[in-house]
Parts: C-alpha cells; structure tokens; sequence
C-alpha cells in the first residue's frame, strides 16, 4: 500500500498537483512508520524473511526519501 502510495504522490507532484502529492506522500509515511513498528515486533521470522523485509523498507525508505526531495 506504502508502494502505491508513494507512486501516485511521484505522478501527482509531476503533474503540479502539489497539495494532492503532499497529502498522499503524508499518507505513505503514515504508512510506512505504522509497518515498521508492526515487523520491529514481530516474532519468529526466519533469517531470510527478515532480510527481505529489511530490504523492502530500506527501498521504501529510499523512495519516500527522494519524494521529500521533490517538495
């Protein structure tokens, strides 16, 4: 959801539709803050899911990251 999220604010703010990308772009975060403290909790991952899910939120991070950059 965080991934389409930062996708429509990416299009938006390409678009000149600022206050539209500045709401979604805020709603990804939300999004992504909310994910990362629900997997920092999790229990029994295995090695590998926990690496892949590592991955996924530092590409994430990345992503909301250069949308900031956008503003």
């Amino acid at each position: 959801m965080c991934i389409t999220f930062a996708t429509v604010a990416e299009t938006a703010y390409r678009m000149g539709h600022w206050e539209h990308a500045e709401r979604t772009l805020a709603s990804a975060e939300q999004g992504y803050s909310t994910l990362l403290r629900f997997f920092s909790k999790a229990k029994r991952l295995t090695q590998g899911t926990e690496q892949e899910l590592q991955s996924k939120f530092k590409h994430l991070r990345e992503r909301l990251d250069w949308l900031q950059r956008l503003r």
